[in-house]
């Protein structure tokens, strides 16, 4: 196989594999902005609310003793 062809097999190389890159990406930025642009979709998700500290659960009154 002549060098020529080598350099070619391998640009045609380079060129299907960053077709492919291409849309991969292209299609993960199109799920990404539908997640976000959907009202409950997104990657920001809201923490739920702490319980109360020391609630008045005996075990949690155990566990989160407080020295006085």
């Amino acid at each position: 196989m002549s060098g020529l062809a080598i350099v070619l097999l391998v640009l045609l190389a380079q060129v299907v594999l960053g077709v492919i890159a291409a849309v991969v990406g292209a299609r993960w930025f199109a799920a990404r902005q539908a997640r976000r642009d959907h009202p409950g979709g997104g990657l920001r998700r809201e923490n739920p609310p702490l319980p109360p500290y020391p609630s008045d659960d005996r075990a949690d009154r155990e566990l989160y003793a407080i020295d006085r």
